[in-house]
């Protein structure tokens, strides 16, 4: 972050290099910043361009090669950041169009589609990601938004397949899973019989893996627990909410080991650990108030 804005960069691109004898390691990476990303904040900050690229030094060919998979690495970059300056539109006709860029990053021969290339799990992140915002709102056009969400959860599952520990993933897997498990056709009344309960659990434990990732597999910039603990927050809220005797006594049913005041409890935690972890230096705070409000206003407590 401290270089991007010394050099007045919204990307920076840049590469950390190994040397033994004449084996060098080359491991490409990029940094975005909030100018590039501020549409989708989930994505800000460092990324590695696939895994590290080896060759002898001393053997024209070998570095040729290794020129060559840099270069195909980098076109799949400038294609993402194509696609993401879609997103200043901020409508899901301008996600559209950031997902087909995407898409064709991830079918490039090049990389992209190689079979037997690493490191791809970027590309189906963002690809994930954008088909995640540019899916219809809940009542808009139903069939076309189950399309959506299946291409996002799809491509999620591409990247953990990738990347096992990759937090950034499971938390968008995650968020995928939670708007699939939102059945009701109204937005504004939803209760415990117009959710998939076994598919909201599934995010649930999505979150909880993102939490449960080693810390070397989390860079501080992706502000993954804090993204995990809004996201159970959110969906401990929407139990508690449908677990309400008061407003839904024919209706709710869920197991009987959950009770409202403990659902509650756990939304609490979850959103007062996120609010702590946006007051760290370098976080996403606007994203961690804001959505520690949201918890409190929905609730009636704030």
């Amino acid at each position: 972050m401290v270089r991007a804005e010394a050099l007045n960069a919204h990307v920076l691109i840049y590469e950390v290099v190994q040397r033994e004898g004449n084996a060098w390691t080359l491991q490409p990476e990029f940094y975005l910043t909030k100018e590039v990303v501020w549409q989708a904040t989930e994505l800000l900050g460092d990324y590695a361009l696939g895994t590290p690229i080896s060759f002898d030094a001393q053997r024209p060919a070998a570095q040729s090669n290794a020129n060559a998979e840099l270069r195909a690495r980098i076109r799949s970059l400038v294609q993402i950041i194509i696609g993401l300056s879609h997103y200043q539109g901020g409508h899901r006709a301008d996600y559209e169009a950031a997902l087909r860029i995407i898409e064709a990053a991830a079918s490039d021969p090049d990389w992209g589609a190689v079979a037997t290339a690493s490191g791809q799990e970027i590309l189906y992140l963002f690809l994930g990601n954008a088909s995640l915002k540019s899916a219809p709102g809940l009542c808009e056009a139903p069939a076309e938004r189950t399309d959506r969400l299946a291409q996002a959860v799809a491509a999620y599952q591409q990247a953990l397949s990738r990347e096992l520990n990759y937090g950034r993933a499971l938390n968008g897997y995650a968020s995928a899973l939670f708007q699939q498990a939102r059945l009701y056709p109204d937005e504004r009344w939803p209760c415990a019989d117009d959710w998939d309960w076994g598919t909201l659990d599934e995010a649930r434990a999505a979150h909880q893996r993102a939490l449960d990732t080693p810390s070397a597999d989390k860079p501080v910039s992706g502000h993954v627990d804090l993204r995990a603990h809004l996201g159970l927050g959110r969906i401990h809220y929407h139990i508690g909410f449908c677990l309400s005797e008061e407003l839904f006594p024919p209706t709710c049913s869920l197991p009987s080991r959950i009770t409202q005041r403990s659902v509650a409890m756990t939304t609490s935690k979850h959103a007062i650990v996120a609010i702590v972890l946006s007051s760290r230096p370098h976080s996403d705070a606007g994203s961690g108030i804001v959505s520690y409000q949201q918890f409190h206003r929905h609730a009636g407590t704030g």
